[in-house]
């Protein structure tokens, strides 16, 4: 199950390299590489449109190096590396979908990150929402471990902490990622999306850190 979930999370972060490459012959040779949120920020060579492809494939390096770290503990290590392999795959998206828009920009001279046909903020606020529900799904199957999870100084000492921290994080993150991504797809717009999605994401954790807390004090 690891090797084949391996190999799929490794053919699926080539994606935006072979998308680079299948595109190269129609992008300009000058190119914006760098956005904020007033616009264009810097412009440079088209061959710079290869870092984030680049990054996803070394990314894989440091999962596999995650993964064998996480299988060593025999009792959680199986059912960790699941989650592991999903939050894998919604970076490797977010990856492939920042670098379809950049590209897409390139070639159609795009300036702004809400301009043209598609909102950049917008569709990065949906993606992470989205990935807020797949969090609120795996986080109460997490077990005890030093690697991945919420792991605060109480939960890391005792597994009731942990088992009730978690399965409060995992309601309150699929309950919010429903709302949050409805918000963002039909009401806001990009940057207000975006905007929302941080403070929303921030105040979370501290809610969560707060539970967590308050178990620990009972």
């Amino acid at each position: 199950m690891a090797k084949n979930n391996r190999i799929v999370a490794m053919s699926l972060s080539l994606f935006p390299l072979i998308f680079v490459l299948v595109m190269l012959p129609i992008i300009p040779e000058i190119v914006p590489v760098h956005f904020g949120l007033s616009g264009v920020t810097r412009y440079g060579n088209r061959i710079e449109i290869f870092t984030l492809p680049g990054f996803a494939v070394l990314m894989q390096l440091c999962w596999v190096l995650i993964e064998n770290a996480v299988m060593h503990q025999k009792e959680s290590g199986l059912q960790n590396l699941k989650m592991l392999f999903w939050c894998n795959i919604l970076l490797t998206f977010i990856i492939t979908v920042v670098t379809m828009w950049i590209v897409y920009a390139a070639i159609d001279g795009i300036e702004e990150l809400t301009d043209g046909r598609f909102d950049l903020l917008r569709m990065l606020s949906v993606v992470f929402n989205i990935m807020c529900i797949g969090i609120g799904n795996f986080l109460p199957k997490c077990k005890q471990n030093k690697f991945i999870g919420i792991r605060l100084s109480w939960t890391m000492k005792s597994e009731h902490n942990w088992y009730k921290t978690h399965r409060f994080g995992g309601k309150a993150y699929l309950i919010y990622g429903i709302i949050a991504t409805l918000l963002c797809l039909l009401v806001l717009d990009g940057q207000a999306g975006l905007l929302f999605s941080v403070i929303g994401i921030l105040t979370l954790l501290a809610i969560i850190s707060c539970y967590s807390y308050h178990i620990y004090k009972l």
